[in-house]
């Protein structure tokens, strides 16, 4: 069977070696870029290096929350769809395990 020449996520190393972040990242900001909700300029490189964030503070975090309660009253959800406070847990631990892998890659990290 011929290799198709693509690597599959399960065969990459872990953590990606920085470069190849870098690379993605400078890819993203060029060729799919977004805003943010205050509409400024996503940040790739600083969320390789350290500076991800996926839990909103403020007026934005009251704002997604009550946006997933209308959400899980309107059915858009599953029936035992999960409270979001336990979602906003899970993000920031991806969160933790991602910076851990940038600040020190060698460290195994739990759950990777």
């Amino acid at each position: 069977m011929m290799s198709s020449g693509w690597t599959t996520p399960a065969s990459l190393p872990r953590p990606l070696p920085t470069a190849i972040s870098q690379v993605v990242a400078r890819h993203k900001s060029m060729s799919f870029v977004e805003k943010a909700a205050d509409r400024a300029s996503i940040d790739y490189a600083a969320a390789v290096n350290g500076g991800l964030r996926l839990v909103p503070a403020g007026n934005a975090l009251k704002a997604l929350e009550e946006d997933y309660a209308r959400m899980v009253e309107e059915g858009l959800l599953l029936e035992d769809a999960e409270p979001f406070e336990a979602l906003m847990a899970r993000y920031a631990d991806i969160v933790e395990r991602a910076t851990a892998r940038v600040t020190n890659p060698t460290r195994e990290v739990r759950g990777a």
